[in-house]
């Protein structure tokens, strides 16, 4: 498998992948969409934790998101 590369953008989260050595992929799926995500951060366990502009902290819990504000 080749690299990862998660980006924050104005409207939500991509994932970028390497394809074999031979380039690189944006994958359409787009996580968080109606927000602008600011900051990105992997944790020790593996997950993404993502900061937004409005609505504030996410965490990626396999397929799904959820939200961390206030707690």
């Amino acid at each position: 498998m080749g690299l990862l590369i998660y980006a924050g953008t104005g409207r939500g989260v991509i994932a970028i992948t390497e394809q074999n050595g031979s380039g690189w992929e944006i994958n359409q799926r787009r996580c968080l969409p109606e927000w602008e995500v600011t900051e990105l951060l992997v944790s020790e366990a593996n997950h993404l934790i993502a900061g937004t502009r409005g609505d504030g902290v996410w965490l990626q819990v396999d397929d799904s998101w959820e939200g961390r504000t206030g707690g």
